[in-house]
C-alpha cells in the first residue's frame, strides 16, 4: 500500500466518522425534540387538571345543581353537557361521569345521550384557548403567565378554601398557556431547517392531488393517527392542541389538521367504553351512544370534507385577510372543530328518542342481569377527574339503601300483623336484602374512600365523612329489621302469644319508629336545619319514653308468670325496635353536618 492510498483511506475514514457522528447528532436532536414536545404536552394536560380541580372545588355544589336541570327535555340535557364540559375542561370526564350516573340509575338513556351531545360542544372551548395561545401577537406568553402564577400563589396557600381554590384555577390556567408555549417552542423552526423544509415539501407533494387538496389516502391515514393518539392519551383536547400547534408552526396545513380533529373525536370514545366495562345495561348503552354519535359525525364529516373545508376557507377569507397564512390556518382548525361538533349535535338532537331505541336494539337487556350481589365501581377519567360530581353518585346509592331499609321495616310490620302469612319465602327475601345492605355498606364506603383521595374542598370531605356514617347506620338498621323478622318467626313457629294489651301498646311504638325512618329518608343527603334536628330529637325522645313504658308494663305482666317466654321475646323485640330509633338519630346527626 503506497502513501497515496493510505492518505485516501484515512480521509475516507474521517468522512465516515463525521457522517456517523452527524447521523447520531441528528438522531439525538430529534429525540430531544420529541421528549420536549411530550413534556410540554404533559405540562398542558397538568394545567388542565389543576384548573379543572380548582373549578370543581369552587363550584362543586353548583355542578351538582346543574345536573338537576336534566329532565326529559333534550335541549336542557345538551345545554347541561355543554356547561359541565366547559367547566371541567374535558368531554371525556363528562362522558365518564354520564356513564357512571347511568349505571347508578340517576340518568335515563335519553338524558345521557343529550348530555353527551352537549359535551362535544363544550370541548370546543379548549380548542379556541389553544388557538389564542398560538396567535402571533408578538407577546411572550410566559412573560405574562409566570407573573400571573406568582400573583396567584398567595391565594393558593390561603387558609380560606374559596381563595385557595381560586388560586388553583388561576395557576392551572397559567400552566395551560405555559405548556402550549413550550410545545410551540419545542418544534424546530422550519425556516431555519432546510432538510425539514425539503422533507415536508416532498411529503405534501406526494399527498396532494392536482387540485391542491390533500389526497383521500392521506386524510384517512391522518384520521387513523388521530384516533390512535387520542386513545393513547385519552384526551381529544390534547390531540386538538397538537394539531393546532403544528399548523401554527407551519408543519402541516389546514386539511390534515382537520383530519386529526375528526380522528380525535372517534378516539375519545375509548375512555367511555373502558368506563362502561363491568357496568349495567344502561351504562353500556350510554357508552355505545357516545361511540355511535361520534362515529356518525366522523362519517358524514369525511363525506363532506371538501365542502366543509371550502366553506370555512370562504367564511374566514375576508376576516383573516392580511394575516399570516399560518395564523389563518390555525383559526380555521378551531372553526372546523366547532362547526363539526355543533352541526353533528344539531343533526341528531331531534332524533334522540330514535337514537336511544337503536342503542337499545344493539345492547338488549340480558336475562338474569340483576344479581343478588351489589357492586359499585368508582369510575374516573384518567386525565380529568370529577370528584365533586362523583359524590352525587354515592348519594344516589345511599338513597337506594334508605329505601331498602324502609321496605325491610315495613315487611316486619306486615309479618307481625299477619300471623297466618307463610314466612318461608319472606324470610329468604329479607335475608337477601340484609346481605345486600351488607354489600352496599362495603361497596359505598369503598367508593367514598376513593372519592376522599381526590382533590376536594373541606366541606366535601366533611360530607363524605357524614355519608360514611349514614351508610354504617343504615346497615345497622337493616340488621335490626332482620333480627325482628327472626324474632317474629320464633313467635309464630313456637306458637308464642303476646298479651292483647301488649299488642295494642306495640303498634304506636312501631309506627313512631316507622315515622322516624320515613323522616330520615325524606331529608337524606340534605343539610338538616336546627328546627328539623330538634324534630328528630323529639321523635327519638318519644321512642325512648314509649320503650320505658313498654318495659315497665312487661315487668308487671312477668310478675304473674303466666307467659314468661312470650314476655321475654316481647322485650327482645322492643329492644331491637328502640335500636332502630337510636341509629336513625345518628343519621340525623350526620345530616346536620352535610351542607
Amino acid at each position: 500500500m503506497d502513501i497515496t492510498q493510505a492518505i485516501f483511506l484515512t480521509q475516507a475514514a474521517d468522512v465516515a466518522a463525521k457522517v456517523e457522528k452527524s447521523g447520531l447528532a441528528q438522531a439525538a436532536e430529534i429525540g430531544v425534540i420529541i421528549l420536549t414536545a411530550l413534556g410540554s404536552l404533559c405540562l398542558f394536560l397538568f394545567g388542565m387538571k389543576v384548573m379543572s380541580d380548582g373549578l370543581q372545588k369552587t363550584a362543586g355544589e353548583k355542578l351538582q345543581k346543574t345536573l338537576n336541570w336534566m329532565t326529559y327535555n333534550r335541549f336542557l340535557a345538551v345545554l347541561t353537557g355543554t356547561l359541565v364540559t366547559v367547566l371541567v375542561q374535558s368531554s371525556s370526564a363528562t362522558t365518564v361521569m354520564i356513564v357512571s350516573f347511568a349505571n347508578a340509575g340517576l340518568l335515563t338513556l335519553t338524558q345521557s345521550i343529550g348530555v353527551i351531545m352537549g359535551a362535544n360542544i363544550g370541548t370546543t372551548v379548549t380548542a379556541w384557548l389553544v388557538t389564542l395561545a398560538n396567535v402571533d401577537t408578538g407577546i411572550n406568553i410566559n412573560a405574562i403567565a409566570i407573573p400571573v402564577m406568582a400573583m396567584a400563589l398567595p391565594l393558593f396557600f390561603s387558609k380560606k378554601d374559596k381563595f385557595k381554590n381560586l388560586g388553583e384555577v388561576i395557576i392551572g390556567f397559567a400552566i395551560i398557556f405555559i405548556g402550549l408555549e413550550a410545545l410551540k417552542s419545542a418544534l424546530p423552526n422550519i425556516k431555519e431547517n432546510e432538510a425539514l423544509q425539503v422533507w415536508l415539501a416532498n411529503f405534501f407533494e406526494s399527498m396532494t392531488n392536482d387540485a391542491g387538496h390533500f389526497k383521500w389516502a392521506g386524510i384517512i391515514a391522518t384520521v387513523l393517527i388521530g384516533m390512535i393518539l387520542t386513545a393513547v392519551f385519552q384526551s381529544s383536547s390534547a390531540i386538538t392542541a397538537i394539531a393546532i400547534t403544528l399548523v401554527s408552526q407551519g408543519f402541516i396545513t389546514f386539511e390534515p389538521a382537520a383530519a386529526l380533529v375528526i380522528g380525535s373525536n372517534i378516539g375519545t370514545t375509548i375512555t367511555a367504553y373502558l368506563a362502561a366495562l363491568g357496568t349495567n345495561t344502561t351504562a353500556k348503552r350510554a357508552s355505545m351512544a357516545h361511540i355511535l354519535f361520534n362515529v356518525f359525525g366522523a362519517l358524514w364529516c369525511l363525506a363532506a370534507f371538501r365542502g366543509i373545508t371550502l366553506l370555512i376557507n370562504n367564511m374566514l377569507e375576508g376576516p383573516t385577510s392580511g394575516m399570516d397564512p399560518k395564523m389563518t390556518a390555525t383559526i380555521m382548525v378551531s372553526a372546523f372543530h366547532t362547526l363539526f361538533n355543533v352541526t353533528n349535535t344539531v343533526l341528531l338532537v331531534g332524533f334522540i328518542k330514535w337514537f336511544a331505541k337503536l342503542v337499545e336494539k344493539i345492547i338488549p337487556v340480558k336475562e338474569g342481569e340483576i344479581s343478588g350481589v351489589y357492586k359499585l365501581r368508582y369510575i374516573k377519567a384518567n386525565l380529568q377527574d370529577t370528584p365533586e360530581i362523583n359524590i352525587k353518585h354515592a348519594k344516589v346509592e345511599i338513597h337506594k339503601m334508605g329505601d331498602i331499609v324502609e321496605t325491610m321495616f315495613n315487611q316486619f310490620k306486615e309479618v307481625l300483623n299477619n300471623p297466618d302469612k307463610k314466612l318461608g319465602d319472606l324470610i329468604d327475601t329479607i335475608k337477601k336484602e340484609e346481605e345486600y345492605t351488607d354489600d352496599m355498606q362495603v361497596e359505598i364506603n369503598s367508593y367514598l374512600a376513593e372519592c376522599s383521595k381526590e382533590n376536594l374542598n373541606a366541606q366535601s370531605r366533611e360530607n363524605i365523612n357524614a355519608m360514611i356514617r349514614i351508610v354504617n347506620e343504615f346497615e345497622s338498621i337493616a340488621d335490626c329489621c332482620f333480627n325482628l323478622i327472626i324474632l317474629t318467626q320464633k313467635k309464630y313457629e313456637g306458637k308464642v302469644d303476646f298479651d292483647a294489651e301488649a299488642y295494642d301498646d306495640l303498634e304506636p311504638y312501631i309506627e313512631t319508629v316507622n315515622k322516624f325512618i320515613n323522616f330520615i329518608n325524606q331529608h337524606l343527603n340534605e343539610h338538616l336545619s336546627k328546627s328539623e334536628f330538634i324534630e328528630a330529637q323529639s321523635i327519638e325522645n318519644q321512642i325512648d319514653e314509649m320503650r320505658n313504658n313498654l318495659r315497665i308494663k312487661c315487668r308487671e305482666r312477668l310478675q304473674y308468670k303466666n307467659n314468661i317466654v312470650g314476655e321475654l321475646l316481647y322485650l327482645d323485640m322492643v329492644k331491637q325496635i328502640e335500636k332502630i330509633g337510636d341509629y336513625a338519630l345518628n343519621i340525623a346527626q350526620a345530616l346536620r353536618k352535610i351542607k
